[in-house]
């Protein structure tokens, strides 16, 4: 489904890890079959910190999209994409926050990374999935129904982490409120535009034309610009912007970058 076009009839197909595992089964989606040489290698690839990370790949992991040259890495964080790929070859879908796969992303087929953290290191990992491509029919536009059946809390919980590094409290996160804070938070093109929009009905009321967003951005150069993130969710739920996502499937488990990850844990500090 292309951009724009009106949202699904059934608004609680988003509601729930069950619910998303059938819509992809009813569009035929299934786990990726490794080959016996991508099995082997897969049980011999170990999870990296960040900093293994950076030294094999570059850019920063704490992003979605680092910064690579190649531009071809996606992290994914459970507690902010909670229906993405979660284990091996697994199929899932990426909400899109304005920076994490853009319509602009042309690559034919990227690697998928999961971010695995714990309470006892209190050190995110990553643990590598696969080579994915998306699947471009199924992206799609969420309605004010479909936004408001997202499930209102993660099923994982956010670890509230002292100023000292030791954990304070546990405590659920609501899930339409991470997806805005996220976006809230972006200083791309996408989310400059996005809080120009924002600003400008509330101020005017009404729709701004493209000469207005464009004036805006040019005299507020500031980040958020004073946009609270409670605005930027009152936007969404209002249905004055709207979530897309689009579908991923596993097509390939590429043996170079696993090998690398196995190098490079075997090194010396």
């Amino acid at each position: 489904m292309n951009r724009g076009d009106a949202p699904h009839a059934n608004s609680r197909r988003l509601c729930s890890g069950a619910a998303v595992e059938l819509f992809l089964r009813e569009q035929g989606l299934g786990s990726y079959s490794l080959t016996p040489q991508e099995a082997a290698q897969a049980s011999q690839t170990p999870d990296i910190n960040g900093r293994c990370f950076t030294k094999t790949f570059g850019g920063n992991p704490v992003h979605e999209r680092p910064n690579l040259p190649d531009g071809n890495i996606v992290l994914v964080n459970p507690q902010v994409q909670i229906y993405a790929p979660d284990s091996l070859g697994k199929p899932g879908l990426l909400f899109l926050t304005s920076n994490t796969i853009p319509i602009e992303f042309t690559r034919e087929t990227f690697h998928i990374f999961l971010t695995v953290s714990g309470p006892i290191s209190m050190v995110n990992r990553h643990r590598y999935l696969g080579t994915y491509t998306r699947v471009p029919i199924l992206r799609t536009t969420l309605g004010v129904d479909e936004w408001s059946a997202l499930p209102p809390s993660v099923s994982n919980l956010d670890f509230c982490v002292h100023r000292w590094g030791t954990l304070s409290c546990l405590m659920p996160c609501k899930y339409r409120h991470r997806l805005a804070s996220r976006i809230h938070c972006l200083y791309s093109p996408d989310g400059r535009v996005l809080h120009a929009r924002v600003s400008l009905r509330r101020r005017h009321g009404r729709e701004p034309s493209l000469d207005e967003i464009e004036e805006w951005l040019k005299v507020n150069t500031e980040r958020r610009q004073g946009i609270s993130q409670a605005a930027v969710t009152a936007a969404f739920n209002s249905g004055e912007e709207k979530m897309e996502f689009e579908v991923v499937r596993c097509v390939g488990y590429d043996v170079n970058i696993a090998r690398k990850m196995q190098d490079v844990v075997t090194q010396p500090v």
